[in-house]
C-alpha cells in the first residue's frame, strides 16, 4: 500500500481526535502522524508520494491506513482530490450538534488568543462573511484558505463557526463521488453513548477484526479557562515550534485540563439552534437519522 484508504471526515470539534486515537489502537490500522495532514487543502502540489512518506513512515503492512483532517470535510475543493487519490477509500464522517460544536470552536480560539469577540458577536461576524459571498470554492477559495493558514499549524485566521456546521452540503459533495456503501456517518452522541459498540461497527466497516479498546479516554483538544494565559504565553514564546510532533498533543491536553470550561448563555443557544434548524432537517433526511434533539427549544 502506498496510499491511505481511510479518511475520517468529521468537522472540527466533533471527536475526530478521539476516533483517530481509538482506531490507532487496532493492530491492523495505521493512522497518520501527524493526525491532520494539510495535504489536500494546502500541499497538494507536493504529490501523493511525499504525502504518503511524510505521514505514514511508520506503516508496517496494516490493512488500513488513515488520516483525520477536519478541513477535508469543510473545504469544497478537497473531495475531488481525495477521490482522485483514493477512489476506493472508506470515509467515516463524524458530526456533532452544530450549535455546541460552534461554541467549542469559538472557545478554543478564544483560549488560543485568536478570537476576541463574544460568542454571539463572533457568530454574526461569521454570518456577514458568509452572506457577502466570501467562501472557499475553486482556485480563489483555495488561495484565500491557504493565505489564512497559520504557519506550522492546522489553525486558520478566518472564522468558520457557522459554515463548518453546514453538514448536508458538505456530505453531498462526497456522496456525488463515492458510493454510499463507502461512507459511514456517525454522531458524537453515538460515541458518547457506547464507544465500544460504535468502534466495533467501524471496525467491521473497515474490514478489520473488531477489537475492544485498550484506552477509551477521549482526546481533549480545546483548552479550558485556567489554561488560557499559559497557552497564550507559550504561543508568544513560540515554544510549540520547538516541540516534536509527538509531544504537541500531550502538552496541549495538559494545559487544557486547567480550570473550568465555559458554557453558552440560553439566548445564544436559541439563536444558533434556530440558525441551523433548516439545515439540520435537511441533514436528517439525507442520513436517515432522527436529529430532533438538535432542534431549538
Amino acid at each position: 500500500m502506498d496510499r491511505p484508504n481511510l479518511f475520517i471526515l468529521g468537522a472540527a470539534k466533533c471527536g475526530t481526535s478521539s476516533l483517530h486515537e481509538y482506531l490507532s489502537q487496532h493492530p491492523d490500522v495505521c493512522m497518520s502522524n501527524p493526525k491532520e495532514p494539510r495535504f489536500f487543502e494546502a500541499e497538494y502540489e507536493r504529490g501523493a508520494d511525499a504525502y504518503w512518506r511524510g505521514c505514514w513512515a511508520h506503516y508496517a503492512g496494516e490493512r488500513v491506513a488513515g488520516e483525520a483532517r477536519p478541513a477535508n470535510l469543510f473545504l469544497p475543493y478537497v473531495p475531488e482530490r481525495v477521490h482522485a487519490l483514493a477512489p476506493d477509500a472508506r470515509l467515516v464522517v463524524v458530526l456533532r450538534e452544530p450549535g455546541s460544536r460552534a461554541f467549542s470552536h469559538w472557545w478554543q480560539r478564544v483560549q488560543q488568543g485568536l478570537e476576541t469577540l463574544p460568542f454571539l458577536d463572533a457568530l454574526k461576524d461569521n454570518l456577514r462573511r458568509i452572506e457577502s459571498g466570501i467562501g472557499f470554492e475553486g482556485p480563489e477559495g483555495e488561495r484565500r484558505w491557504r493565505e489564512a493558514l497559520l504557519p506550522d499549524s492546522g489553525t486558520v485566521r478566518v472564522t468558520t463557526y457557522l459554515d463548518t456546521g453546514y453538514y448536508a452540503e458538505q456530505l453531498r459533495r462526497y456522496l456525488a463521488l463515492f458510493p454510499a456503501e463507502q461512507v459511514k456517518v456517525l454522531l458524537t452522541d453515538d460515541l458518547e453513548r457506547g464507544t465500544d459498540d460504535v468502534l466495533r461497527d467501524v471496525h467491521q466497516f473497515l474490514g478489520v477484526e473488531p477489537r475492544p479498546l485498550e484506552n477509551a479516554e477521549p482526546k481533549l483538544v480545546a483548552p479550558r479557562r485556567g489554561g488560557a494565559k499559559v497557552l497564550r504565553a507559550l504561543r508568544a514564546l513560540r515554544i510549540g515550534r520547538a516541540l516534536p510532533n509527538a509531544l504537541k498533543d500531550p502538552a496541549r491536553r495538559a494545559v487544557g485540563r486547567l480550570g473550568k470550561r465555559a458554557r453558552p448563555e440560553p439566548h445564544e443557544v436559541r439563536w444558533v439552534r434556530e440558525h441551523f434548524a433548516a439545515r439540520n432537517a435537511d441533514l436528517a433526511s439525507l442520513i436517515g437519522r432522527d436529529l430532533s434533539r438538535w432542534e431549538p427549544r
